[in-house]
Formats: structure tokens, sequence, C-alpha cells
């Protein structure tokens, strides 16, 4: 991914899913606009239909691939992450869909590789302090972290 794309987090005060569309936009480097209801996006209850929020990534014109999975380890995902490299033509990304045991609400992010081999992920708006943050494995892998559901993407650079 280019350095000098900036991703973004929640400031918009927008939904976590409409956030992880728009920076999936951003490395795609495309100005497609998504209508947040036709994506099963409701203001205040969030990504209501899966379903549709995938049909919505398969719409974002760079995006090759929408895979979805439910309940999978963080090991697959950071293999989904790896297969590409992130300076060829195409990109693997991930929105990750995830709960945390404190909080009431789930959230969504975005997930991708900068360098192959480090032992953790680049996260964009993985919390509300910093846009990008770099997110361990371990942390990841810890109990009360909770991954429901995943989307991996392909995306022509």
């Amino acid at each position: 991914m280019n350095r000098r794309r900036k991703l973004t987090n929640n400031t918009n005060d927008w939904d976590c899913g409409v956030q992880a569309i728009e920076n999936v936009k951003r490395i795609a480097r495309t100005k497609k606009k998504i209508v947040p209801h036709k994506a099963g996006i409701i203001k205040d209850e969030g990504v209501v239909e899966p379903i549709k929020y995938a049909k919505a990534l398969k719409s974002i014109p760079k995006v090759k691939k929408v895979k979805v999975e439910r309940t999978p380890k963080v090991d697959q995902i950071v293999e989904w992450l790896e297969k590409d490299k992130p300076s060829g033509k195409t990109q693997n990304v991930a929105i990750v869909h995830s709960k945390i045991a404190d909080e009431e609400d789930s959230h969504y992010w975005l997930a991708f590789k900068v360098n192959k081999g480090r032992k953790s992920v680049m996260a964009a708006n993985f919390d509300d302090s910093n846009p990008v943050k770099r997110v361990s494995l371990h942390r990841l892998k810890k109990k009360d972290i909770k991954i429901k559901r995943v989307y991996k993407l392909k995306i022509e650079k």
C-alpha cells in the first residue's frame, strides 16, 4: 500500500462499516459512492444485513474478489493477507467484524499487511485513538477479542 494514501478512523460520526468501506476505496483509489442503506447499514444499529454489505464491497470497481468467512482463526486471516505482496499489482485486505468482551457493540475494521513476515497486522479504524495502528497477532488471539466474520478482499491497484 502506498504510504501517501491516508486511511482514516471514524471522525465523521459514521458507522464503522461505512468507515471500513471508505478505507477500502482509498486503497483501491476509487471514488464510487456507496449508499449505506443499500449496503445493509442502518444508522445507530450498524451493519444489519451482511449479505448486502458483501455485495456493496463487490460493487467497488477495483475489488476483484470478495470472500466471507464466519468465525475464522487469526492465522487464516494473516495467511490471506500475506498471499499477495503489498508491492504487487493486487493486494489482499480484510474487513474484520470483531467484538471486544467489555464493549456492548461489535466493530468493523480494515486489516492489511505492509511488510511480509512481521508478527503484526496493520489495522485501520481499530479504535478511535489512531487512524492506523499496528496490532500484534498475540493481541488478536486473546480471549477478549472475538472475531465474528471476515470479508476477504482482493484489490487491484
